[in-house]
């Protein structure tokens, strides 16, 4: 055979302990409110190579509040904003990626064309202050987030 033999055997384990809070609810009948918050301690247990180090792109800290406003008219506009705290890029605890603000925003409106039919045409800008961040990893623990991002669909309900 001449080659050499590998053995793989997966050691230790993630422990995650913390707090996640989350509240949705209407402040008026056409404003509702969806918010929530997480906070998050991460480690490596019986893991030689990794002990006490925090898993990569886990925060300790992440939040986010969506609002929607519906008009009458069947017209409604959305905004989010979302955190997420600072972060290891990499198993090893050898980097940190910084914290980052994500601002999101939206537009909607529903054509309701009979009792059983409805077309709601969406446009949504994920990212619209077109924040620089560094988003989730990769197998390097570096991704890049995207820009300013736009989207539009058109949705028929039956």
């Amino acid at each position: 055979n001449g080659g050499s033999n590998t053995v793989t055997a997966q050691v230790g384990e993630q422990i995650h302990t913390g707090l996640e809070l989350a509240a949705t609810g209407y402040v008026t009948e056409a404003f509702s409110l969806s918010a929530s918050t997480t906070l998050l301690d991460a480690k490596y247990d019986n893991d030689p190579a990794l002990e006490g180090k925090t898993p990569a792109d886990v925060p300790e800290f992440s939040a986010s509040i969506w609002s929607q406003y519906d008009f009458n008219n069947g017209t409604g506009i959305n905004l989010g904003v979302y955190h997420v705290g600072e972060r290891y890029g990499d198993s090893k605890n050898e980097f940190k990626k910084d914290a980052y603000t994500r601002v999101d925003m939206g537009v909607s409106h529903t054509i309701k064309y009979d009792e059983n039919l409805d077309f709601v045409a969406r446009f949504n800008v994920e990212n619209l202050l077109d924040t620089d961040y560094l988003a989730g990893g990769s197998a390097s623990g570096v991704v890049v987030g995207e820009g300013r991002n736009y989207m539009a669909t058109l949705q028929v309900k039956y």
